[in-house]
C-alpha cells in the first residue's frame, strides 16, 4: 500500500486553504449599487460611444423614451433620468423631436441620451448629429 508523506499534505492542505480563502473573497465583496453600476455604463459610453441620430418617442415622469437605427435594425429604449438632478421637470417637458444617441457599437441596445458629461437632448449648445454625420454646433 502505497503512502502519502507530510509535503504532500502539507501542500494539499495549502491549496485548499488558499481555494476556500480565494472563494470567501468572490462570494462575499461588496457588490457596486444600481446607480453605481449605471454611472459606470453612462461613463463607458461617454467614453467609447458612438453617434446615431434618434427620435424622442415619449416623456414619462423621469423616463425618456426613444427609438434609432443602426445598421438598418431599429432599436427603442428608455433611459431614467432621476440620477441627473440638474435636469429639472421643465427641461423634460420641453423636450421634443429629434435626439442624439450614443451607443455601444458591440452591443447596440446598450444606449444612452445623456450622462454627466455629454447629453443628446438639445438642451444646450453641443454637438448633435447631422443627417451626413459631420458635427455642428447646435445653436441655444
Amino acid at each position: 500500500m502505497p503512502t502519502v508523506d507530510t509535503t504532500s499534505l502539507v501542500l494539499i492542505g495549502a491549496a485548499g486553504v488558499a481555494l476556500a480563502g480565494v472563494s470567501a473573497v468572490l462570494l462575499f465583496r461588496k457588490q457596486p449599487d444600481a446607480d453605481t453600476r449605471e454611472r459606470l455604463r453612462l461613463q463607458a459610453l461617454d467614453e467609447q460611444g458612438r453617434l446615431a441620430p434618434g427620435d424622442l418617442d415619449e416623456v414619462r415622469d423621469r423616463l425618456v423614451f426613444y427609438s434609432y437605427e443602426v445598421a438598418g435594425v431599429y432599436y427603442s429604449a428608455a433611459q431614467d433620468l432621476s440620477i441627473f438632478p440638474e435636469l429639472t421637470d421643465e427641461d423634460l417637458r420641453a423636450l421634443n423631436g429629434p435626439l442624439d444617441i450614443k451607443f455601444e457599437r458591440s452591443n447596440p441596445p446598450n444606449s444612452m441620451v445623456h450622462s454627466t458629461q455629454w447629453s443628446g437632448l438639445g438642451l444646450a449648445a453641443q454637438p448633435t448629429l447631422t443627417n451626413d454625420s459631420n458635427l455642428r454646433r447646435q445653436p441655444q
